[in-house]
């Protein structure tokens, strides 16, 4: 808002307020307004986003593809800013990233351990099939022998 800017500047270089904390120095300031007409117009902002994510969500049902589209951290901190709601229950994104890090390692864990189960009952129920006679298994173990004696098939 170059208007802001300008009148700002100018009420700095007139020395009309106080002189700013020395974390402040060098830094960006950015004026929010913080009136009731200010926090009107930011809610006319949030009817489109709800429109579009039930738009999507509707659409996902025939085409799932359509949630590939919708951002959900960007809404969630768009949104949040918007209704003026107290940042600090937004979770930062490093921390978010972390936080799905660790989801997806548990999830691999879970997908190795169930693996392994299926591996370990597999090879359970093959020590228990019957070898000695004539099925399938033994026609199978029978042709491989072959390779293991190095006599494979040519």
């Amino acid at each position: 808002e170059p208007l802001l800017d300008t009148t700002f500047d100018y009420i700095v270089a007139a020395n009309l307020l106080p002189v700013p904390p020395k974390e402040l120095h060098g830094q960006e300031l950015e004026i929010e307004f913080s009136g009731v007409l200010a926090q009107a117009q930011r809610l006319i902002g949030v009817a489109p986003i709800e429109r579009v994510v039930g738009m999507i969500t509707s659409l996902a049902g025939a085409k799932p593809e359509a949630l590939d589209k919708l951002d959900v951290d960007v809404m969630i901190d768009k949104v949040s800013d918007l209704l003026g709601a107290d940042p600090e229950i937004i979770v930062a994104n490093d921390k978010v990233a972390l936080i799905r890090q660790q989801r997806a390692q548990q999830q691999q864990n879970m997908q190795a351990l169930q693996a392994a189960q299926i591996a370990s009952q597999t090879a359970k129920n093959a020590g228990q099939t019957d070898t000695g006679g004539k099925n399938a298994l033994t026609d199978i173990m029978a042709g491989l022998q072959g390779y293991s004696t190095g006599g494979g098939a040519a």
